[in-house]
């Protein structure tokens, strides 16, 4: 239930780049700056800025490539799809996935000098132990939790034994404290996924001043991505 791999719909030649990870291939819909970064031109001005995007458990990241085009035409985007998702060959576990995830930020990074990163729903626990341990310009959240295990718990009755059967916890909540990059959380009114208080939870446990929660009324799990307000969050939490 955790996991559920979905392909890529974007044809495979179209904005696409290929990871050669120990053997194993990974699938990063890509897309170059369509424009010139703000300060272009002024002394000490940066190479072009990228984003990296880590989406859910169910969903193709392709899809956002346009909308994110719209948001960031200076940034080159990468959106990764996970192993077993699209392309990219493997299975998926957390520690596999996280491996991946710092390979793409190295990736990144050795071709821009400022790489921010979004997380939404499973992708925000990827991003945050991404932001942890790489030096990220920006950190974005979207419907995240505080632990995999206390969302499970939430979702199955009261007689599973969802601590003892589940294998990948994603404790977001514990890394939460070590996050110094300025993290913008976005927490959706009806969230049936993921409840409230998993996101209030999580928010908590950044240090005093690093994370802001912005709150989108009138909008559950998945119509937040389709929500104005929500596109104009992003665009103010990454420049």
């Amino acid at each position: 239930m955790l996991y559920k791999p979905q392909p890529r719909h974007l044809p495979a030649a179209e904005n696409e780049l290929r990871l050669d990870l120990d053997g194993r291939t990974l699938q990063i819909t890509h897309r170059a700056a369509t424009q010139a970064p703000p300060n272009e031109g002024l002394p000490g001005a940066a190479r072009q800025p990228a984003l990296i995007y880590f989406g859910g458990n169910a969903e193709d990241v392709s899809l956002q490539l346009k909308r994110f085009v719209r948001l960031w035409p200076h940034r080159d985007l990468y959106l990764v799809h996970y192993r077993g998702w699209g392309d990219s060959s493997g299975r998926p576990t957390q520690a596999g996935l996280l491996a991946d995830a710092l390979a793409v930020f190295d990736h990144v990074q050795a071709r821009h000098d400022d790489v921010a990163v979004i997380g939404r729903s499973l992708g925000s626990g990827v991003a945050i132990q991404v932001a942890a341990q790489r030096p990220a310009s920006a950190l974005v959240l979207v419907t995240p939790y505080d632990s995999i295990a206390n969302v499970a718990r939430e979702q199955m009755p009261f007689w599973v034994p969802v601590r003892w059967l589940l294998k990948d916890r994603w404790e977001s909540v514990l890394v939460a404290p070590r996050i110094t990059v300025p993290t913008t959380v976005i927490q959706a009114e009806h969230d049936e996924t993921i409840g409230a208080e998993r996101t209030q939870r999580l928010f908590e446990a950044f240090a005093p001043g690093v994370a802001k929660l912005r709150y989108l009324p009138g909008v559950d799990h998945t119509s937040v991505l389709f929500a104005p307000a929500y596109h104009r969050m992003l665009a103010l939490a990454i420049v």
